[in-house]
């Protein structure tokens, strides 16, 4: 929901789920969380140079329109943190090539496969393999590829607060602004849960000329009963590793070939959907059938596009992640 006017009474714009409008018609509607954030703040309008005063610097934000009301928070609020914290951890996507099974996006998507239209001949992923698109297997296998996300200070490389051990201590450490875990919602008509990275699991720069050093295992992520607001989302609790991507100041520095974040880095997460059995109207009500020149394959094929959302367990930080989840036409 949404403030219109913050003058006199306050008047909100509220946008109900299917199950709200159920709850509000049987009379069984009742509010007992809500979560505050500033998703349409631009924060650079403020001007403490105004010649008009204090009372003019905020004025530009404070006229600034309000922005519809939506189901999904980017920037929430929060209000357990520590004091003086001059800098939030975003997340962020990382597509860089590395000696990792971290897949890259086709065309803005994700792919994921569905084996339900295999045959003993011809596999949708060897089709994508053939095709030079960057898969998911969509499986709960140990080897499974995943998207690869980093939490932490997103500046430019070179720029304050540089990435380096000790200002990931300072920054985030110290403010409790790491992220051990993240949740995954992902549509439940379409996947039966995802895998996570374990507590095995490494990423960092700490090899001979700080060369990547890493290793990340996948488990199986633990169900939750926390919610969206999305009608059939469902969440996963994905364990986090340590991000050890570090800055060097000794002629070496490897950070930008292995990192998408510039400033300081705390957590890393690899997610690998488990697309759900026995998928097939699916197909047909919610996606594609029967479609040609999909991704340059040289197949028909169907498909579902949807998102997943990743949340950061401790600050809040979100990302979405589009994916498609794609097979061989039946």
């Amino acid at each position: 929901m949404a403030f219109l006017d913050n003058s006199g009474d306050i008047i909100l714009d509220a946008i109900l789920t299917d199950t709200g409008r159920r709850r509000m018609a049987g009379g069984t509607f009742k509010i007992t969380k809500f979560a505050v954030g500033d998703d349409e703040i631009d924060y650079s309008l403020y001007d403490k140079n105004n010649a008009g005063g204090p009372s003019y610097y905020d004025l530009e934000i404070l006229q600034t329109p309000v922005a519809e009301a939506g189901l999904q928070l980017n920037y929430g609020l929060i209000s357990s943190l520590a004091t003086d914290i001059l800098y939030m951890p975003a997340t962020r996507i990382n597509e860089l090539s590395m000696e990792l099974n971290n897949v890259s996006s086709t065309s803005g998507m994700f792919y994921i496969t569905d084996t339900s239209g295999d045959t003993a001949n011809a596999t949708i992923s060897d089709a994508l393999t053939t095709a030079g698109v960057s898969h998911m297997k969509g499986a709960a296998i140990p080897n499974a590829n995943f998207v690869l996300l980093e939490s932490g200070l997103d500046v430019a490389f070179g720029e304050i607060p540089l990435g380096s051990q000790a200002n990931r201590q300072s920054y985030l450490v110290a403010n409790q602004l790491v992220n051990n875990s993240f949740y995954c919602f992902m549509d439940s008509r379409f996947f039966g849960g995802a895998q996570g990275g374990s507590a095995k699991s490494k990423f960092a720069n700490n090899g001979t000329n700080h060369e990547l050093n890493s290793d990340i295992l996948l488990i199986a992520g633990a169900r939750t009963s926390i919610g969206m607001g999305l009608d059939n989302y469902k969440g996963a609790r994905l364990r986090s590793f340590k991000n050890e991507i570090y800055y060097y100041s000794d002629g070496i520095n490897t950070e930008s070939n292995y990192s998408v974040l510039g400033g300081p880095r705390g957590s890393g997460l690899a997610v690998s959907p488990i697309v759900k059995s026995g998928l097939g109207p699916e197909y047909t009500l919610y996606g594609f059938t029967n479609q040609a020149d999909v991704a340059g394959l040289s197949i028909n094929v169907d498909y579902i596009d949807t998102t997943l959302y990743i949340v950061g367990a401790t600050t809040g930080t979100t990302a979405q992640i589009p994916v498609r989840i794609i097979r061989q036409t039946v």
